[in-house]
């Protein structure tokens, strides 16, 4: 099986690269663009099945006027193309669309309801996913690069709950669902809160941490795996497997 996966060079496409059969990489760091229909085309006939993970890569950064362009007429052209050439495609999307309240929550539904339109598309929500290489928006390693320079952490709340998912994982539970039909989270099937997150971190790198007020409903959805398949690395040792890559990158 020959598999074509868009944002192939991104943080989850490096590692999705890995995981499955014959990847056949398609990334606009290599001159390939997912609006360029000709290269698409050309790419996408060479393939069995196509994962598509092109786009905006966080929360954090979606809120800007070419998020939906990105995200959703992208997907839409992605999954128009399939259908033109009988391609099936597994889409990363995500958790926040559960969430209603941001812009990159609603780019990403908007794609899936492009998916519907458009044919043979399986949407896998992604929960939060974090490993070695993750941009350094995210709090695990914001917490983490603060606790190696020595710097204190300040943490709104601390109950707000979370499903976190190595990176690793998620590649092989995105191979899972290459037969898989419709809609599924892909998570740990755990919650974690915050300060639960801040106590690993501490329990491999000592850190001053100073809790304050903050929202008490700011809590992700429990995923709702579907998949014939479980995630197998548990938080602590991913979250050291984080630390010690960003310790070995320190001293370079």
């Amino acid at each position: 099986m020959k598999t074509l996966i868009t944002g192939s060079s991104g943080f989850i496409g490096k590692e999705l690269m890995r995981a499955v059969e014959n990847p056949i990489p398609y990334d606009i760091q290599q001159g390939r663009d997912i609006f360029n229909d000709l290269l698409l085309e050309f790419y996408m006939r060479q393939c069995d099945i196509v994962y598509h993970l092109a786009g905006n890569a966080s929360v954090p950064t979606s809120d800007r006027p070419e998020i939906y362009r990105l995200q959703t007429e992208g997907a839409a052209r992605v999954f128009r193309m399939a259908k033109k050439l009988n391609k099936r495609v597994v889409f990363a999307s995500s958790w926040a669309v559960y969430l209603g309240n941001t812009h990159y929550g609603a780019s990403k539904f908007a794609a899936e309801l492009a998916g519907q339109v458009e044919g043979n598309v399986t949407n896998v929500r992604l929960c939060n996913v974090y490993g070695p290489g993750q941009p350094s928006l995210y709090a695990i390693p914001i917490f983490l690069q603060k606790a190696i320079e020595g710097s204190r952490i300040t943490i709104e709340g601390g109950s707000q709950l979370r499903d976190y998912i190595h990176v690793k994982d998620v590649a092989e539970g995105l191979w899972a669902a290459r037969d898989y039909i419709g809609t599924t989270d892909l998570g740990s099937r755990a919650m974690t809160p915050l300060n639960e997150v801040v106590d690993i971190i501490q329990g491999i790198h000592p850190v001053q941490v100073d809790y304050v007020a903050g929202r008490k409903d700011d809590n992700g959805p429990s995923s709702n795996v579907e998949l014939d398949w479980q995630a197998k690395i548990k938080l602590e040792d991913g979250i050291k497997d984080v630390y010690e890559s960003m310790v070995r990158k320190s001293n370079l």
